[in-house]
């Protein structure tokens, strides 16, 4: 009994579910919004590869490739020291990407609660359609930003950790030596192809939101309309 009581009022602290809020274009595009976030966040860790190449017919050294700042990595030498391979970094870029859309899962989150728990209180209290919609401004022009530099971050990321590419940059270096280096070591795009589809798509829909949040402002429903023009004869 005592748990229930509990569980009761903890329920009236969260306010009354009403999920009519979902079937307008505000709450509809949080639900949509909701997946290309996630998918956008959990695709960019998702991105690695295993680099091996051989020093000699019995010593194979082998790394683990997992983050986006390449130029940090250092990879072992077959003469034991350790340098590193690539000479760029999107380890920035890659950090504006998670940050953007762990952000946006945040903010989708805390908007759905209030759409389906404290509807009421949205509709009332205006600082709430403002939060949205300048949020809402702020995440879609950091989404487009985002769009275009991890398109272009993940385009060089793949050009860099192709095989030819590989290989040519061991020899170059001579991480095997005298020995001319032999890996099949790529990086595969899937994840990476992914993860751009998922930015444009938070993009788009952030985008297309700031319209539907600034509508469910005072800033929309007090502006003054424009004076019809006077007719001269």
């Amino acid at each position: 009994m005592y748990i229930a009581k509990e569980l009761c009022r903890k329920m009236a602290l969260l306010g009354t579910f009403d999920p009519e809020m979902l079937k307008m274009p505000l709450g509809f595009i949080k639900i949509l919004q909701l997946p290309f976030a996630l998918i956008a966040f959990t695709t960019m860790d998702g991105w690695g590869f295993l680099l091996e190449y051989k020093c000699d017919e019995k010593v194979i050294q082998k790394a683990i490739i997992d983050r986006f700042a390449l130029s940090s990595i250092m990879l072992p030498m077959c003469n034991g020291t350790k340098t590193n391979l690539w000479e760029h970094s999107f380890g920035g870029t890659a950090l504006f990407y998670g940050l953007i859309s762990l952000l946006s899962l945040i903010f989708i989150g805390l908007m759905l609660f209030v759409y389906l728990f404290n509807l009421e209180l949205y509709a009332t209290d205006n600082r709430l359609p403002h939060a949205d919609c300048i949020t809402t401004c702020i995440l879609g022009i950091c989404w487009v930003l985002v769009a275009i530099s991890w398109w272009s971050a993940t385009s060089k990321v793949l050009e860099d950790t192709t095989n030819e590419n590989i290989v040519k940059l061991l020899n170059e270096k001579h991480f095997c030596g005298e020995n001319s280096c032999v890996s099949g070591s790529y990086s595969h795009s899937s994840t990476l192809t992914i993860s751009v589809l998922a930015a444009w798509g938070c993009a788009i829909l952030f985008f297309s939101n700031i319209w539907f949040a600034y509508k469910e402002t005072d800033w929309f429903k007090n502006r003054q309309p424009f004076p019809e023009p006077q007719m001269t004869i």
